[in-house]
């Protein structure tokens, strides 16, 4: 074989193993929804009347940039503002979800959200629905009803260094989750709980909190004696139990 034909045979096996680049698409209107993997960016403000965005594809990137999506009045009642109902999608940016039911609505494994904030939901700022090895991290979940809520099947996933304060009822809810790591999130001046989990929760680590200035108490497990859930190195001035720590 040629020395040319070596370079050929190896240029087209060289071509062929690079991955293809992923599709970029801006999104400028709402309801608006995604099915295929990409990456995606939001490049304005956005007011919906229904729902907001809804990813229905695996690997996706929804990047907000800095801008908001807001429900009108009616989105308060059913409707979500980013709806992750697949695998290994991530929503990214310093970008604002306001005024729905449930202001984004996580279903799936493997997902990230990442400097989002989540405020004035009639329900819900973020609620994980069946979700595994999900992680926030620098969130806010201000002025909801509830600002973060794990329900039941949501196991084994990461809260790190997010707010959820100023809501009408807890900061942090998990209900029927097990085996969560909260660390160093900020949950002040809720109506009722910082952090309150709830009777069937276990083997949740809760470490390095701050939790001041909640009407019922800062910190709350439902279980008795705590259970298998870990409290440690919180910072508070109320809880329900003396395990918590």
């Amino acid at each position: 074989m040629s020395y040319l034909t070596h370079t050929i045979l190896g240029c087209v096996l060289l071509g062929a193993s690079l991955p293809a680049t992923p599709q970029t698409t801006s999104i400028t209107t709402c309801p608006f929804e995604i099915y295929n993997p990409g990456i995606y960016h939001v490049t304005q403000d956005l007011v919906c009347p229904v729902f907001g965005i809804s990813i229905n594809a695996a690997n996706v990137e929804l990047h907000l940039d800095g801008h908001t999506l807001e429900g009108l009045e009616g989105a308060r009642h059913a409707a979500y503002g980013i709806g992750m109902f697949n695998f290994n999608d991530s929503v990214l940016g310093s970008g604002t979800v306001t005024n729905f039911e449930v202001d984004i609505a996580v279903n799936g494994s493997g997902n990230r959200l990442v400097n989002i904030t989540a405020t004035s939901a009639s329900s819900v700022g973020i609620q994980l629905h069946y979700v595994t090895q999900t992680t926030l991290l620098n969130c806010t979940a201000n002025n909801n009803s509830i600002g973060i809520l794990l329900q039941p099947g949501s196991n084994g996933n990461t809260l790190i260094s997010n707010t959820a304060s100023g809501n009408a009822q807890d900061g942090i809810r998990l209900f029927a989750a097990s085996n969560n790591i909260l660390r160093a999130n900020q949950t002040d001046g809720n109506h009722q709980y910082g952090i309150y989990v709830t009777e069937g929760s276990s083997s949740n680590l809760l470490q390095a909190n701050k939790a001041h200035g909640n009407t019922t108490f800062d910190l709350d497990d439902d279980n008795a004696t705590c259970d298998a859930n870990t409290w440690k190195s919180n910072q508070f001035d109320t809880a329900n139990q003396p395990c918590i720590h």
